[in-house]
This record gives C-alpha cells, sequence and structure tokens, in this order.
C-alpha cells in the first residue's frame, strides 16, 4: 500500500495579476491608455494580454468578454489575444481575467473602455 504526504505539495493562492499589453485596430498600435477609440472605418480590434509568471506561465489560463457585445466569458484558454470584428458602434468594457494553475481567479477583472464609432450613415437625424 502506497501514501501519499499531501503536505509536500504546494498549492498556489496568489491570483492571476493579468495585464492588457498592446492593443492593435487594423493592424495599427495604439497608445497605451485606459480607453480606446475605434473609428467607423475600423473592421479589427486585436487586444493582447499577459500575466507575469515565473513557474508555469504557459499554464496560465485566460477568460474576456466585451461586456454589451459577447453574451458570456469567452475561455480563451492559454491565448493572449482577443479578436473583434464588425462590433455594433456604442460604448464597451473589455474585462480580463486570469486563472492560475490551481485554478485560483483574479479577484477583480482589469478592464479597458472601447468606444466603437458609427459611421455617418449610422447616426440618426434629428
Amino acid at each position: 500500500m502506497a501514501s501519499v504526504d499531501a503536505g509536500g505539495f504546494l498549492f498556489d493562492r496568489a491570483p492571476v495579476r493579468p495585464r492588457i499589453d498592446d492593443v492593435h485596430v487594423d493592424g495599427v498600435l495604439l497608445p497605451r491608455t485606459d480607453s480606446v477609440v475605434v473609428p467607423a472605418t475600423g473592421n479589427a480590434l486585436e487586444i493582447a494580454f499577459t500575466a507575469p509568471n515565473f513557474d508555469a506561465s504557459d499554464r496560465l489560463r485566460f477568460s474576456y468578454r466585451l461586456v454589451g457585445h459577447d453574451r458570456t466569458w469567452v475561455e480563451g484558454g492559454s491565448e493572449r489575444v482577443a479578436r473583434y470584428a464588425r462590433v455594433r458602434p456604442g460604448r464597451y468594457d473589455f474585462e480580463l481575467v486570469g486563472r492560475n494553475v490551481d485554478g485560483v481567479v483574479t479577484p477583480e477583472p482589469v478592464k479597458l473602455h472601447v468606444r466603437f464609432e458609427a459611421a455617418w450613415w449610422e447616426l440618426s437625424s434629428v
């Protein structure tokens, strides 16, 4: 009969601290701020992110959502880029959380405010 000493295993209680690295619209890198404006002519929004972790960075998992667009959290897995195209004009919040190897989730999502501008023909005349 074998026995296992559970005290020999380390449980990582430290939550992942994700961060947004880069934001691109149609392949153009935008300046780093806490908000982004996607022009009406913009088609593709890419948000690159990561989390500092020196033990098992390849085993971190990420979830994100564009509040007001995504109905639920998108399970990005180990992918570190969120991609959006043809989003309706309006204001949104991009939220990002991470999960470490032991399943500990970021307590508060990292947020990026995003505004998709409307084309002239989408504006209502009064």
